[in-house]
């Protein structure tokens, strides 16, 4: 159980404050806050959250709903922070109950959008998602001048889209938007659905058959997968307009990498493919390597007994290293593993008994306790590696 109260910023108690428990969640994406238990502060100004598994959990507090008189409160994480990346956790042990965790809210004034979709026409549709919440809202949109308003939204990250329906093809156009104060004279411009044609290939020598491998093409709302011919070509139909990063998936890449994503001689691996204004005659290229580095390695308790089935992860170093780079092994019999198809560059390794991949790529905090138990390690193309490990002790 977790309780406290919710107060304003000069500490005084607010009443009818929705409080949840979020837990993290780790999908291939990234990670997402998921509720596990709510209350609303009584006329004490006191919450209660109980029946909670035993976890490590984050507080999220906020006004229920605009209020028309008085204040309105934005979203807070414990113990005051507007942003999640700024939260306290709290860690809720078996049967433990923890009193006294007390939530700051903030004033805020609910802002204005106001805006026009410049072309369209039939089934003229304007959706606001938040970003954070996940939640989508269907704005009303005059249909003659393509105007539209949107009232009382609350600070926070945004994605506005629009679609229509031109002779029979549905157009679209995807904004990102981050409110705060009004926004005034947007305007979004549809865009009709684009056909992306690309080819892959691999560098150096590979078994792998070009028509057995996967391109994953995703924006942060839309995701589009195709599936090469013999010769490596693809194509995509249908795209809607957006910013789009690139990926190769296959059961049988374990000895590839992907070592470049080019469109019109520029390279959009880390910083994605911007189609927002609409697609050039351009190809996509997706440049996969078979040469790359390798490890073969062991690992071992202090026992110098043999870690079977454990995770051995390879974390690229960096400040925003693409999720491309990550590479991970399982242990077999005698604690032995391999992991191939390394791209150059610098990185730890590290050797879990028990680890959710999805929480190491999404969770940059989640290392940082464990640094001084990974080991660290350069690659060079080509290059083969022996190691000994000793699993990470939580």
């Amino acid at each position: 159980m977790i309780s406290g109260r919710t107060l304003d910023q000069d500490g005084d108690p607010i009443r009818q404050i929705r409080v949840q428990a979020l837990v993290y969640r780790y999908v291939e994406p990234g990670r997402k806050l998921i509720p596990c238990g709510h209350a609303v502060s009584n006329d004490l100004d006191e919450y209660r959250i109980y029946n909670l598994p035993p976890g490590r959990y984050h507080l999220e507090a906020a006004s229920d709903e605009v209020r028309p008189s008085g204040p309105t409160y934005g979203t807070s994480y414990y113990p005051g922070s507007p942003d999640p990346a700024g939260a306290t956790p709290i860690e809720v042990g078996e049967g433990q109950q923890v009193p006294g965790i007390d939530l700051t809210l903030h004033p805020t004034r609910p802002a204005g959008i106001r805006g026009r979709v410049v072309n369209h026409g039939k089934d003229l549709m304007v959706e606001l998602e938040d970003v954070m919440e996940g939640t989508v809202t269907e704005v009303g949109v005059d249909g003659r001048d393509g105007k539209f308003e949107i009232q009382a939204v609350l600070p926070g990250s945004y994605i506005l889209t629009a679609r229509s329906t031109f002779g029979g093809r549905h157009y679209a156009a995807h904004l990102p938007i981050q409110v705060g104060d009004d926004l005034e004279g947007i305007e979004m411009r549809l865009l009709p659905p684009m056909e992306i044609a690309g080819q892959i290939r691999i560098e150096g020598h590979s078994s792998v058959k070009l028509s057995r491998l996967d391109i994953d093409f995703e924006s942060q709302t839309t995701a589009y997968k195709a599936s090469p011919s013999d010769d490596g070509s693809f194509l995509i139909e249908g795209v809607e307009p957006d910013v789009y990063w690139v990926s190769v998936t296959n059961v049988r890449l374990e000895d590839l990498y992907l070592k470049a994503v080019r469109w019109s001689d520029r390279d959009v691996t880390q910083p994605g493919l911007d189609l927002t204004q609409g697609a050039s005659e351009s190809r996509l290229v997706v440049v996969m390597s078979a040469n790359g580095g390798q490890i073969d390695g062991v690992v071992e308790d202090d026992r110098s007994a043999p870690a079977v089935n454990a995770t051995v992860f390879l974390v690229p170093s960096g400040v925003a290293p693409s999720k491309s780079l990550f590479k991970l092994g399982m242990t077999g019999a005698g604690g032995h593993f391999r992991i191939g198809g390394i791209a150059p560059g610098s990185y730890r390794l590290f050797a879990w008994a028990d680890v959710d991949p999805c929480e190491v790529m999404n969770d940059p905090d989640l290392l940082l306790p464990f640094n001084s138990q990974g080991k660290d390690i350069e690659i060079s193309e080509g290059i083969k590696e022996s190691v000994q490990l000793k699993p990470v002790e939580r």
